[in-house]
């Protein structure tokens, strides 16, 4: 203050009582005096207590509600663990059983394609029954022409050494022809899984023989454009390949005996281009639609009135499975076209 430093700036009271030197003509800044204020507490306290209360229950709050979401995230990830710990336990004993669950499914999955063949080919037995009894009856009839010219021949005293050998020629040729009708479909029908290279041609022969009847007697000219014998070789087998043409071939029969009239014909064309074999069976019945198209491979899809609709579905399985192929249909300029598309064996 200004009286520190001049005593005529100073109050009268203090200049008498303390005199004109003391306290004055100091530096400003030097401390001299230390002067006190009381106060009452007690106010202060009570706001203090009121401050104390109000943080210590909002620190109750915060404190607790921290708590509760740590208990809450423990029980979480601890309800995690444990369902974690569980799929875990789940997931090794899957893989400790996988195996055999895959090995089982894979087996149960062969019995099921091997007796859906053998349905298939039991489907067609009924027809290929009809199939023998047409092939049958022309030696029968022949034999039977036979017979009854011995009758004819002992009556003219006929019989001699030449007429009893040509006799017996006649009647061995027509025999042997219904032995070797009775070989093919036995070996057809027989439930044979060996795999071997062969000609595929053989195979086409051999379904169209057994259907050559029937497509005489229905008036279904057959026409073939294969490649010579031994020429062209696959891996797989045989009788499967021929069920595929069979099947294939007899629907197109039965197609064409529902919608044509006349001049009704199947042809089979069998070509390669490059490491692909090619197997075209086309008729003129009048194609497929579209919609059924799409659907036309399925198990148990048929448009025939008795029909089982296994046959194509096998067929598909077969050339797949079986020799790694690939069996469509396509549209022709008369009707359908079934394409059996095979790998060539090469020894490389």
């Amino acid at each position: 203050m200004k009286c520190h430093s001049d005593p005529a700036l100073a109050p009268k009271e203090l200049v008498e009582r303390y005199g004109d030197k003391s306290g004055f003509y100091e530096k400003v800044g030097n401390i001299r005096a230390i002067i006190s204020i009381r106060s009452p507490l007690s106010a202060a306290l009570e706001d203090a207590k009121e401050v104390f209360i109000y943080l210590s229950v909002a620190a109750f709050f915060v404190f607790g509600g921290i708590y509760a979401l740590i208990c809450y995230f423990f029980g979480k990830i601890s309800k995690r663990d444990s369902l974690l710990t569980a799929k875990t336990a789940e997931l090794e004993e899957l893989n400790k059983t996988l195996e055999e669950r895959v090995a089982s499914e894979i087996e149960k999955r062969v019995q099921k394609e091997e007796l859906l063949i053998q349905q298939s080919k039991m489907a067609s037995m009924g027809e290929m029954i009809g199939a023998i009894a047409h092939q049958w009856k022309q030696p029968l009839n022949a034999l039977s022409i036979i017979a009854s010219d011995v009758k004819y021949a002992y009556e003219y005293n006929e019989l001699d050494a030449d007429y009893i050998r040509e006799f017996s020629a006649k009647s061995d040729e027509q025999i042997r022809y219904m032995a070797k009708t009775i070989d093919d479909f036995k070996n057809f029908f027989k439930p044979d899984k060996v795999k071997t290279v062969f000609d595929p041609v053989e195979a086409v022969n051999g379904a169209l023989a057994l259907l050559s009847s029937q497509l005489k007697n229905n008036n279904i000219e057959l026409s073939t454009l294969l490649p010579p014998a031994k020429t062209l070789s696959v891996y797989g087998n045989k009788n499967e390949l021929a069920q595929v043409i069979l099947n294939i071939a007899n629907n197109a029969k039965d197609a064409l005996v529902a919608n044509v009239n006349h001049d009704r014909y199947i042809s089979v064309l069998l070509s390669q281009e490059g490491d692909k074999i090619r197997i075209s069976i086309e008729d003129n019945g009048g194609g497929i639609n579209d919609e059924l198209k799409e659907r036309i491979f399925e198990p148990y899809m048929t448009t025939k009135e008795h029909g089982t609709g296994i046959g194509l579905y096998m067929s598909r399985v077969i050339v797949e499975e079986g020799f790694g192929g690939k069996l469509y249909v396509k549209d022709g300029a008369f009707g359908a076209v079934f394409v059996v598309e095979l790998e060539r064996f090469s020894e490389n």
